[in-house]
């Protein structure tokens, strides 16, 4: 793609992104569930390409065993859950993760990072690619075990530099 071309789908995105982000920020928990809803339907109509490729994805998995309207509630519902991913990401505050967080298995985790920490050193953690896991560095700092997370940055750095903004503002320092 011409990069004048690419740039101009980039700050189309922006454009299109920067309310959510306001919206999700500013809207109560029952309103940004409302918000997700309505971003997951104008997604699953508006990526062809990303809804095509769940639906392959389910056949692949699953072959004939699904009726198309379960096919759709599956595929409709990862829409959901991607976005509600994204829109809780941009809620996090301190409030926020002691109202709608459950924690298990903390104090073991804790444990074992107080005594690699006794001894100088600190701990890889692995989690997986299940539910809400962008919460977790968040929510490790939250409770005073600072983190690093490796990740891919967004392709379109408006984006990219909107997203972080919004996510450092309530994390503590």
């Amino acid at each position: 793609m011409k990069k004048w071309l690419l740039e101009f789908r980039y700050i189309l995105e922006y454009l299109a992104i920067w309310p959510i982000v306001t919206l999700a920020r500013a809207f109560s928990e029952r309103q940004a569930e409302g918000l997700v809803k309505v971003i997951a339907r104008v997604a699953y109509v508006v990526l062809s390409h990303d809804r095509r490729w769940a639906y392959r994805n389910l056949e692949l998995v699953f072959g004939d065993n699904l009726t198309p309207a379960q096919r759709r509630k599956i595929v409709v519902g990862s829409f959901e859950t991607i976005v509600r991913t994204r829109v809780q990401c941009l809620r996090w505050s301190q409030e926020w993760m002691l109202n709608n967080i459950v924690e298990e298995g903390g104090e073991a985790t804790r444990a074992i990072g107080k005594a690699n920490k006794e001894k100088g050193r600190g701990v890889i953690m692995i989690t997986a690619h299940l539910g809400n896991f962008e919460i977790l560095p968040a929510y490790c700092a939250y409770t005073g075990y600072p983190s690093t997370v490796m990740y891919r940055p967004q392709d379109n750095w408006r984006v990219e530099k909107l997203i972080l903004g919004a996510r450092h503002e309530y994390l503590p320092n």
